[in-house]
């Protein structure tokens, strides 16, 4: 969504619009999918005449359970306020454009979770080779079995 700054001279441009990302910005990240991006703020020229822009986005993420790796919808919001500065890469002088896509992206990327979802099931507690023990439980590695004999002796012998 590229905004023209020129008509925001003289009143601020008012956005209120639904976005939506093609799947070629999920590459490389954990989200699958963004579902009703939504998209309110305002841009405009500060006392500095500098523009500034206020957004409030919200939508829902679907992101990998990290307990099942089933879908999971993740619901967020936030709120960007900024200045653009001239060496803005989303700022085009020339043009005098301002495209808001990059900005919204890069603001939804950062509210990714790092782990979501919820977990009903037991923990698993073993595996192919591999298998969960607390102090309760613990059992000694039947080829370490030796070892603890020396061990015993040891403390025997201290013990005396």
């Amino acid at each position: 969504m590229i905004i023209d700054l020129r008509q925001i001279t003289n009143k601020p441009y008012l956005i209120n619009e639904t976005v939506e990302f093609p799947s070629s910005y999920y590459e490389n990240t954990d989200i699958r999918e963004l579902k009703d991006i939504k998209v309110d703020g305002v841009i405009q020229l500060n006392y500095e005449e500098n523009i500034e822009y206020n957004l409030n986005i919200s939508g829902i993420m679907i992101l990998p359970n990290s307990f099942t790796l089933e879908d999971y919808e993740y619901k967020f919001t936030t709120n960007v306020n900024e200045i653009v500065d001239e060496s803005d890469i989303f700022y085009d002088k020339l043009k005098n454009t301002l495209d808001i896509m990059e900005i919204l992206w890069q603001n939804i990327v950062l509210e990714v979770p790092i782990q979501v979802g919820e977990s009903n099931n037991e923990p698993i507690k073993s595996g192919e080779g591999w298998e969960l023990v607390s102090e309760d439980t613990k059992k000694i590695d039947p080829r370490l079995a030796p070892l603890q004999e020396l061990l015993k002796d040891k403390k025997e012998v201290e013990d005396k």
